[in-house]
């Protein structure tokens, strides 16, 4: 829930790569987590967005600029892409958990690109698994490979070290 910009410099490109190739120093340096925009507002309704592998939030500026923002606050989570989907759906019920705790929003939306729409849809199984997030209103998937990636297949098969990612983005995991 910390307040940054999109141009903060944790959003680069260096560190999005640490967060797929090294998640662990990814998290220890302490860029993972879920950034506010603005102060949070509760007459604005959150949108949260949710970037891909490799990524990073600083990939949405077009859309955030765009975002009606007397009716809507952005929102952005940046997570270490190197790491497995569940869990990371894990993790991002827990920061929602946290954060809806503190500020009781009663509506979110959600917009994903590639990957982040796979880590949104294991979000969004974990709260109905736990029987949660009836704030969430909506969830919108821009080019997520929800059957699956050959090339994470081909890294599964043949790669001397394989990231737990590209585990879960193989066909038919």
């Amino acid at each position: 829930g910390k307040v940054d910009g999109l141009d903060d410099q944790r959003f680069n490109p260096s560190a999005a790569a640490t967060g797929m190739w090294q998640p662990l120093h990814f998290m220890k340096e302490g860029y993972a987590g879920l950034y506010f925009l603005q102060a949070y507002s509760p007459s604005k309704i959150p949108v949260l967005f949710v970037h891909g592998i490799n990524g990073n939030p600083s990939e949405f500026a077009a859309m955030v600029a765009s975002l009606d923002k007397e009716k809507f606050q952005p929102w952005v989570i940046y997570y270490p892409s190197g790491l497995e989907i569940g869990a990371l759906g894990e993790g991002m019920l827990g920061m929602m958990t946290e954060l809806h705790q503190r500020y009781g929003f009663e509506q979110l939306h959600i917009v994903a690109h590639s990957m982040g729409g796979l880590v949104s849809r294991s979000y969004i199984s974990a709260c109905i698994k736990h029987k949660s997030c009836r704030y969430l209103r909506s969830f919108i998937s821009i080019s997520s490979p929800f059957g699956g990636h050959s090339s994470a297949q081909n890294g599964v098969d043949y790669a001397p070290v394989v990231m737990p990612v590209w585990r879960s983005l193989a066909p038919g995991s």
